[in-house]
């Protein structure tokens, strides 16, 4: 792949996306033509007031199906997702997956302590005040549906369809044209800006980078699953319960201790992972190869 012009490694790198947000805007233009019926007969009637209730209760409706809208987005994109993905494991040779449970429990704790500490260090540093503002639009969306739809599209279909696409592909891609450090910064920016605000380009962005460095340890997209899976999930419990917001408006010496104490419980489990040795590559054939997909 090192040989593919700049234009063909553009393409390798952007494709995946194109697709996503293909289907993404398939996935609402369709939802809209259904639900929007009653907006174009108020329209057309030339009721103002009526419409601009009926536009507000529609703005309203759509918060409420988002992450429903979401879920439908994510289950057509993972198969063709993973198709990609598996074409692409039969022309980049890499290690064995690394299949450990106790290297699985590591990245469960990872993923929940990692969501943690970034919270906290986030309204430590006052940018959950200062660009807090661009990301309530999102977590209305996905905190308004039911505990159970949450749980099912924000931690398991969500953390599988990201997962696939930027680091089974963006970023497996990018490791066959450069460094690991660039490969997995380049992955994370692409991650960051995903998200489509300020805020969660910063949190996510840094989370993509311990996700990207999962997968270069782990060689498995299971493993970044499960690291973006529990931290996900974590959200979700948390904010149902009050749990995220009690503890954000607490003391600042309790935040500053749970900063303290989810941090070094980061680092701790970053050096496990650090310590991953790879199982010998397939075929005995050059990791990353040279092949074009």
């Amino acid at each position: 792949m090192k040989s593919d012009s700049y234009t063909v490694r553009v393409w390798k790198l952007f494709s995946p996306i194109f697709i996503y947000f293909g289907i993404s805007l398939l996935v609402t233009i369709i939802y809209i033509i259904f639900t929007s019926g009653n907006l174009l007969s108020l329209y057309n009637s030339g009721g103002k007031e009526s419409l601009d209730a009926a536009s507000k209760a529609y703005y309203e409706r759509y918060q409420r199906d988002a992450l429903y809208v979401t879920g439908i987005i994510n289950l057509l994109c993972i198969p063709l997702l993973m198709y990609m993905y598996m074409k692409d494991a039969r022309r980049i040779i890499v290690p064995e997956p690394v299949s450990s449970p106790i290297g699985y429990a590591v990245l469960a704790v990872l993923g929940v302590s990692a969501t943690i500490f970034l919270n906290f260090f986030l309204d430590l540093t006052g940018m959950i005040k200062l660009l807090g503002g661009t990301y309530e639009n999102s977590a209305r969306r996905i905190y308004s549906a039911p505990f159970i739809v949450q749980i099912i599209v924000a931690a398991v279909l969500g953390p599988a369809m990201e997962e696939l696409l930027f680091r089974g592909l963006i970023f497996k891609r990018m490791r066959t044209y450069a460094i690991v450090p660039l490969a997995v910064l380049v992955s994370a920016i692409f991650f960051g800006l995903y998200h489509l605000n300020l805020l969660q380009f910063i949190y996510a962005g840094l989370l993509g980078l311990i996700f990207a460095y999962t997968y270069e340890k782990f060689h498995s997209i299971i493993a970044c699953i499960i690291v973006h899976g529990c931290g996900n999930g974590i959200s979700v419990v948390l904010q149902n319960n009050d749990g995220m917001s009690y503890m954000l408006a607490g003391d600042k010496t309790r935040i500053i201790i749970t900063t303290v104490v989810t941090g070094i419980l980061t680092l701790i489990c970053l050096m496990v992972v650090a310590r991953i040795k790879d199982k010998p590559v397939r075929d005995k054939q050059e990791v990353f190869t040279e092949e074009t997909l």
